[in-house]
């Protein structure tokens, strides 16, 4: 059994490394005779299953982030009101308690404490320790490259998981390069918004669970449109960072973004409609640019649309309230 096991293993992880290498190559691949001969006798590409699993996972590292954050404010005004206050959600709705420790602070002409200092820069040190992430996981692949089986996803597989993990994978360094400096140049003025306020956790919530729905869409477009992709294993942190963008160019629609190797810039909402008409036309006619185009496009809609419709206000703290009272309910808080 573990010697089948293995065996599997290093089969997907030959495939897996052929797909990488001709990833950014010029010629088609793979080749359609090929293809056609091989469908066949691969198993039918799951939905239910992976449809599930996606969902509850986004659900519950998004609540997960939400109790996060709320224990942590809860902690922040435990320490600076009387003992024995009671400390209702109202305290803390809404992110009052930075401003409240703010204006406590700005009247006695003090210095913001440690501990909210901390807190402002969660978001940086949530940037920080994604692309750290990456670069140790890429790294670590190399070193042990059957680990590279666990970081991406083939949709004609049984793995699930792979569906979250996959985020962390690349192919290689241009792949892994390219992500990273996006994810860096784009969170960074996303996480001083007002949908997300310097805040790590519902930063983190937004990239991790908008990048598996990415991911799940990428699955899914392996059985309509694209069916070749259910033997091309998918991976990299693109999903998740397209959403990063999708939300940048909603929140700052005139902010002018420039293009790798072209001296100009473009509005935001302009790069935002090119890349979902390049991407769309990836998906559904130009099937031969072997790219992520169903998880680029979902990533790039879920990003809008979080901030066209007020994520903020609708998930996040509705999010954050249920926490609460279950963590109370709990005595955690």
């Amino acid at each position: 059994m573990m010697r089948t096991q293995l065996k599997n293993k290093i089969l997907f992880y030959a495939k897996f490394h052929i797909s990488a290498r001709r990833l950014f190559a010029s010629s088609p691949f793979p080749e359609g005779p090929d293809v056609v001969r091989l469908l066949p006798r691969l198993r039918r590409v799951r939905i239910l299953g992976p449809t599930l699993w996606c969902l509850t996972a986004a659900s519950a590292v998004y609540l997960g982030c939400a109790a996060y954050e709320v224990r942590q404010d809860v902690a922040i005004l435990k320490r600076r009101l009387p003992a024995g206050t009671s400390i209702s959600y109202d305290d803390i709705g809404a992110r009052k308690v930075t401003s409240w420790i703010r204006s406590m602070h700005s009247e006695r002409g003090s210095r913001l404490p440690d501990i909210l200092s901390q807190d402002l820069s969660s978001s940086g040190q949530l940037i920080t320790g994604t692309v750290a992430a990456n670069l140790g996981i890429f790294a670590a692949c190399r070193a042990v490259p059957l680990l590279g089986y666990h970081f991406a996803h083939l949709p004609s597989g049984s793995a699930n998981y792979t569906l979250f993990t996959s985020m962390f994978g690349h192919a290689g360094l241009m792949h892994l390069g390219f992500n990273m400096y996006a994810f860096y140049g784009f969170t960074r003025p996303l996480a001083r918004s007002k949908t997300f306020e310097g805040s790590g956790s519902h930063l983190a919530a937004f990239y991790l669970s908008t990048g598996m729905l990415a991911s799940l869409a990428q699955h899914l477009a392996s059985i309509w449109p694209n069916p070749v992709l259910r033997v091309v294993p998918s991976l990299g942190a693109s999903g998740g960072v397209m959403a990063v963008v999708g939300a940048f160019g909603m929140t700052y629609p005139e902010a002018p973004i420039g293009i790798v190797f072209i001296p100009v810039s473009f509005p935001a909402q302009s790069v935002l409609a090119a890349v979902a008409l390049v991407e769309m036309y990836g998906l559904f006619i130009g099937k031969w640019m072997r790219l992520g185009h169903a998880a680029h496009l979902a990533g790039l809609a879920a990003g809008s649309a979080y901030v066209h419709f007020k994520g903020n206000e609708r998930l996040w703290e509705p999010a954050r309230r249920f926490m609460f009272h279950q963590m109370r309910r709990l005595k955690m808080v």
